[in-house]
């Protein structure tokens, strides 16, 4: 299962026109999650374009962490 923005490496996109004056300006907030979405990781857009996505579990989930076992915790 893969889990929330650990997929791999940051994927950078291209800025399509002039300077950013507000950096809220590249974030959305998911309608099926409600969590803001950072359009310049394209990971991110992905996941959140994902049906079904909301219900993942993710490692910081406390389900997670009994499926893990204590001895894992930090």
């Amino acid at each position: 299962m893969a889990r929330d923005f650990t997929v791999g490496p940051p994927i950078k996109g291209k800025r399509a026109g002039g300077n950013i004056v507000d950096e809220r300006r590249h974030f959305y907030a998911c309608p099926t999650c409600g969590k803001p979405v950072d359009m310049r990781d394209l990971r991110q857009v992905m996941l959140h374009e994902t049906p079904g996505h909301a219900q993942r579990r993710t490692a910081k989930s406390p389900r997670a962490w009994r499926r893990l076992g204590s001895g894992n915790l930090l």
